[in-house]
């Protein structure tokens, strides 16, 4: 089983320890025991109502609103809710459990510790992961490191939990000055941690033996090779450096620093002014980097609310790890709890390296709530203030966005203008792509080709770049054979992207195949079914292929799916379900690929990471 999916399950299994709380609950509070014989409704009140009924009721509300709250990732709301169903049932060990997960979601950490340690009393309760986990974190805190070995011994080796726990005990050890690197299974993860620990000692030589034999490219995630790359360069492996350089320079993830890294270090030159590894001060920093390596693992994973959960642990031992805020801010933004995820990045101060990062984040976060004005006069002012050009951009984006194309080409304008436009840096070249889709918009077509011709130039396998490109030449009817081995190109790399099916069968339909029109076009209507341009395309490509019955159809549905902004494509459908369509006559100029997502890479660091 993949390491990482191993990882996602073992946080997964803690949680339902506290969230399984509701299976057990329920029933206690809502249901009579079966030897209870109930005749009447006051004798039902008896069973379920020892305690007056004002109070039955304020627990039964007080639990059903933790719960609500829960499923909507409100965790403030939710712990408060729970906790005042816990004053009344301090000794029930599920409610505890609930409760304790709760807490440390809500950034109450202290409270989630103080519950952990009476779990923990429990005899049956010597197995949970996440009381041990959150136990650790305060023998880690007040520098116990032999009671943080003591705590961590009681997860069953035998356990998935296993895995943290050598990690965990690596960084205790090193406070008495002992390196356990030979406690460690092979794994990158080991290897990467276990040079930090060698490193902190001073012994950074012992470890590598052990790294180079652990160490594995295929087996880390792309976002993680390069800091393994700076590990083994500060500890003068160069040659194993510049192999993991190299490697994410032809897989694409190159920069101008990591060139500027190959070209030093294939001179036998130094780079230590060119890597940034993790300070690590005492031991209790490095089991805070374990927590926090595991959250990002655990997001990449897509399990959110472990994320937070080892996000909160890891800031608990180490208040400067910043990066613990945006996970949290990430994971709280994916379930729309804008405001929680604003008030964690507010945290990010000026002085940090992740403060522009989170500045933007918030900016988005805005953005998603429709408060763009706020947006604007925050990227407006890190432009200003901080010469920050990607602000800049993100401003240009949400012109965009909100079809504001002549302000968002302004502002790409501004971009461009650093540089003479035949020399804009590989960072940027999404901004060609951005502004050659406005072009496009207003309908400037030369000026559109030209900006996503020179995006090409930089990204010739782009999938969606060439989708746009070749779907705005087929609404043109310019160059179909060109923007049809450029969609088939496109096809190939994302096969299962419903927008670039459409722009396939679009391309045929334009070409007059209409029969190979309706093929790509009913892939790519399986693949989006509530797309009501996809449904309208392969209605015209239905009723040129002699199916009549089926275009209107295809049209009825492309009818029922539109949105209240798709005016002019609903009223075209109409005319078309009353009378038809003309031989030769076409759906108007469609959107569908405008719709792909602008799926490019950038530099900065994102909300959803």
């Amino acid at each position: 089983m993949n390491t990482n999916k191993i990882l996602a399950i073992v946080c997964i299994l803690g949680l339902f320890a506290g969230y399984g709380a509701a299976e057990w609950i329920v029933p206690r509070y809502f249901h009579p025991t079966a030897d209870t014989v109930v005749t009447s409704p006051q004798s039902l009140i008896s069973v379920i109502n020892a305690d007056p009924d004002y109070y039955r009721q304020n627990q039964t509300g007080n639990y059903l609103a933790g719960q609500f709250a829960q499923n909507h990732k409100d965790w403030q709301t939710a712990s408060d809710y729970i906790s005042r169903v816990l004053k009344k049932e301090q000794d029930d060990p599920i409610l505890q459990k609930h409760a304790m997960v709760l807490a440390m979601g809500a950034g109450e950490v202290n409270r989630a510790i103080d519950l952990a340690h009476e779990i923990l009393k429990q005899e049956d309760s010597k197995d949970d992961l996440l009381a041990i986990l959150f136990a650790s974190i305060d023998a880690f805190n007040q520098e116990n490191y032999l009671e943080a070995i003591e705590i961590l011994d009681s997860v069953n080796k035998q356990s998935v939990a296993a895995f943290i726990v050598p990690v965990l005990n690596l960084w205790a050890n090193t406070a008495t000055g002992a390196l356990t690197i030979n406690d460690l299974d092979q794994h990158a993860f080991y290897a990467y941690h276990a040079m930090l620990a060698a490193d902190y000692l001073n012994r950074g030589y012992e470890a590598i033996p052990y790294a180079l034999k652990a160490f594995d490219v295929g087996e880390m995630d792309i976002r993680d090779l390069e800091k393994m790359g700076d590990m083994f360069a500060k500890l003068e492996e160069e040659e194993q450096a510049l192999a993991i350089y190299k490697a994410l320079q032809e897989k694409g993830y190159g920069s101008p620093e990591m060139d500027l890294k190959i070209e030093r270090l294939s001179k036998n030159e130094s780079i230590t002014d060119l890597i940034d590894t993790h300070k690590i001060k005492s031991p209790k920093d490095g089991a805070a980097l374990v927590y926090l390596n595991m959250a990002e693992i655990l997001l990449r994973e897509q399990s959110y609310d472990s994320a937070i959960l080892f996000s909160r642990m890891a800031l608990y031992l180490n208040r400067n790890l910043d990066k613990g805020r945006m996970l949290i801010g990430a994971s709280l933004a994916r379930f729309e709890q804008y405001d929680q995820a604003i008030d964690e990045l507010e945290f990010v101060q000026k002085e940090s390296p992740f403060y522009l990062d989170a500045q933007r984040q918030i900016a988005e976060l805005y953005t998603q709530q429709d408060k763009k004005d706020k947006a604007v006069k925050i990227l407006d002012q890190l432009y200003k203030t901080q010469n920050d050009l990607d602000s800049l951009i993100q401003i240009g984006d949400i012109y965009r966005y909100d079809e504001n194309y002549k302000d968002a080409i302004d502002i790409y304008n501004k971009v461009l203008k650093r540089w003479n436009e035949t020399s804009v840096p590989e960072k940027y070249w999404y901004v060609l792509y951005s502004r050659g889709m406005a072009y496009e918009r207003l309908g400037k077509y030369e000026a559109s080709e030209k900006d996503l011709k020179a995006a090409l130039e930089f990204r010739p396998n782009h999938p969606f770049l060439l989708n746009y490109l070749g779907y705005s030449w087929a609404d043109q009817n310019k160059n179909l054979n060109t923007a049809l081995e450029m969609i088939e190109k496109a096809a190939r790399i994302e096969p299962s992207d419903g927008y670039i099916a459409d722009s396939l069968g679009w391309v045929y339909y334009k070409m007059g195949q209409y029969e190979e029109a309706a093929q790509y076009l009913e892939h790519a209507v399986e693949l989006l079914p509530y797309d009501a341009t996809i449904n309208d395309h392969l209605g015209d490509a239905y009723w040129h292929s002699g199916r009549k019955l089926e275009a209107r159809f295809q049209w009825r549905r492309a009818a029922n799916y539109s949105e209240e902004n798709e005016a002019e494509l609903k009223a075209e459908i109409e005319e078309k379900l009353a009378h038809g369509l003309d031989e030769g006559k076409s759906s108007k100029k469609s959107t569908t690929a405008l719709n792909t997502d602008l799926r490019i890479e950038t530099e900065s660091t994102t909300i959803s990471q």
